[in-house]
Parts: C-alpha cells; sequence; structure tokens
C-alpha cells in the first residue's frame, strides 16, 4: 500500500485499489495537511478492513472504503452487544455529565456520571482522564440509534449490601444529616448509605417545618425502621429512639471526645518538650 494527496493506494496483484480521503475514519476531522499526510503514512503497509464500493473494470481498478467497511462491523458489533456484557474501553472524551468511552469498532458510549461509582461524583474529571483505560458492563443498548449506556457502578462492591448484612431492623445507629426538605432528612448512615428520616418519624409536632430540628451536618442518633438495599432505601426514625438510648449515646459522644481532647493535650505537650531539648552538636 501507498498514499498520495487523494488518499490510500492499495494493490491486489494486478488490480489497482483506491481508498479516498472522505473513507479513512483515521484522517476524519484532521485538517492540517502535515497531520492527514502523517496519519495516512502510518496506515501504509497496516492491515485495514475495506469494503469494494466501485469497481471500473476497463482501468481494471476499484474504489474502497474503510468507513464503509468499519461501519459493518460496529453495525454487527452493536446487534451483538449483549446488556451486563463486561468490555474494556478508553476515555476518549470528557463531559460534567460523564465520560464518553470507545469499547472498540468505532463503537463509543456514555459513562454517565451516575454510573461511574457508588459515591456522589460531584466532577467525572476527579475520577478519570482522557485515555485512561476502564472495565464496564454494557447497561443498554439502542441499535437503530447506535446509542451505549455503559456502568462501571456495578462492578463495585455494594455498600448496600454490606451494609444489609452488618444491620438489621431496630438497630441504632449514628448518622450525619446531609439535608433537610420540607417532608424530612436524609442522614448519612455509612460511607455511600443514606436513609430518609420522614417529618412523620422526627419528634417534632405534625406542622412543624423539619429544619426546625435539624440542620445540615448535624450528628444524630436514628433507629433503623427498615432496609431496602436492592433499591437502595432506608427508613429512619428519632421518634422511636427512647430517651433513655439517646441520653446514654450522648454520655458516650461525650466521653470520647473529651479522650481525643486529652490525647491531642498530650501529643502538644509532648511535641513542645522535645522542640525545648537542646541539640547536642556533633
Amino acid at each position: 500500500a501507498n498514499y498520495n494527496k487523494g488518499g490510500l493506494v492499495v494493490e491486489f496483484g494486478r488490480i489497482q485499489g483506491f481508498v479516498p480521503n472522505s473513507h479513512i475514519p483515521a484522517i476524519q476531522n484532521v485538517y492540517s495537511h502535515d497531520q492527514r499526510t502523517s496519519a495516512k503514512s502510518k496506515l501504509v503497509d497496516s492491515s485495514l478492513n475495506l469494503k469494494i464500493i466501485e469497481i471500473d473494470p476497463a482501468r481494471e481498478r476499484f474504489v474502497l472504503s474503510a468507513k464503509s467497511a468499519q461501519n459493518e462491523q460496529r453495525q454487527e458489533r452493536l446487534e451483538a452487544l449483549s446488556v451486563g456484557e463486561r468490555v474494556t474501553g478508553q476515555v476518549v472524551n470528557m463531559k460534567p455529565y460523564g465520560a464518553f468511552i470507545d469499547i472498540g469498532d468505532g463503537i463509543v458510549g456514555l459513562l454517565h456520571v451516575s454510573r461511574m461509582a457508588w459515591e456522589h461524583i460531584d466532577d467525572p474529571r476527579d475520577l478519570f482522564a482522557v485515555g485512561d483505560e476502564v472495565e464496564v458492563l454494557i447497561d443498554k443498548v439502542v441499535v437503530e440509534k447506535e446509542k451505549v449506556s455503559l456502568n462501571r457502578k456495578a462492578l463495585l462492591p455494594s455498600p448496600w449490601e454490606a451494609f444489609e448484612e452488618q444491620w438489621s431492623a431496630g438497630d441504632l445507629l449514628e448518622g450525619e444529616v446531609t439535608a433537610v426538605v420540607d417532608f424530612g432528612a436524609f442522614v448519612r448512615v455509612a460511607d455511600s448509605v443514606e436513609g430518609l428520616l420522614h417529618k412523620n418519624e422526627m419528634n417534632i409536632p405534625s406542622d412543624a417545618d423539619p429544619s426546625d430540628a435539624f440542620s445540615e451536618g448535624d450528628v444524630i442518633l436514628v433507629r433503623l425502621v427498615q432496609i431496602d438495599a436492592p433499591q437502595e432505601r432506608l427508613s429512619l426514625s428519632t421518634r422511636r429512639v427512647t430517651a433513655a438510648e439517646e441520653i446514654s449515646w450522648m454520655q458516650t459522644r461525650r466521653e470520647k471526645a473529651s479522650a481525643v481532647e486529652e490525647l491531642d493535650e498530650i501529643e502538644t505537650q509532648l511535641e513542645g518538650e522535645a522542640s525545648q531539648e537542646p541539640v547536642e552538636e556533633i
């Protein structure tokens, strides 16, 4: 094979074939002459999937297309993809809402930010960069629109399953309020596990607002009422926590805080004594 200004020249015995620039995917969206030339030179002596799109018997030559061959191959691959199939791809583009990943045969799927990890991701670029290799599951395929949705979260250990193994309905949990809404508050009780403390399960009057009782960042004691790990839902209650249980919890927290404060004071004192010790000259 060779190349010229117009495309690639390939030979099959005495017959010569030509692949126009417009039918070479590797140089699409490349507008610099030097870059196009460099890209074509790298294709010389390489293996290409080509499709005959025109035959000229009189001139003993035919026109070929790598683009058409790739489209056919992509269509076949799309039809063969199965939901739940594990694939490895390369990140080719990043957006605030997710990452686009090339999984081969010209197929680029979207890994939405909500499917990247169990924990909340503010910016996908904190997790991935263009060029990264990522293992994902096929979440959804729409062959007609050539759209593929990907999922990385499903490959990671579920914090909800681990939580369900450790805790049961009726258990007392310490949690942090992450949001207060009209109908209640959301409370994080473990890494990547949040539950709803509905206003009906709060020790407040029915006409009171949850924000009168709780603020974001509050650390509170709740009782686990119900857990639905598959749906990632927890029902929590402060109304079902007894006064004795809350007093005991507050006392334990106070003791822990005092112990930490005492340890900090000792460390500060030791650091001060160490800094005052004379340094012997050698």
